[in-house]
């Protein structure tokens, strides 16, 4: 086994993908979060159409 700086390499190559892999679980968090707030913000949108359409058919009259 060879050793680096008192670590063996496979302990070397792990830390590494560890250390590129969690930034990546962060941004995939926020992509998560965006995505539910889109949502939301659609079903707000579409509810304020439905509110508008109601009372555009209410001033005809």
């Amino acid at each position: 086994m060879i050793l680096f700086n008192g670590k063996s390499l496979q302990q070397i190559r792990a830390e590494k993908e560890q250390a590129q892999i969690e930034p990546l679980l962060d941004v995939y968090e926020v992509i998560a979060a965006i995505g539910e707030e889109l949502e939301a913000l659609r079903a707000d949108n579409e509810a304020l159409r439905a509110e508008i359409e109601a009372l555009k058919g209410g001033a005809g009259e």
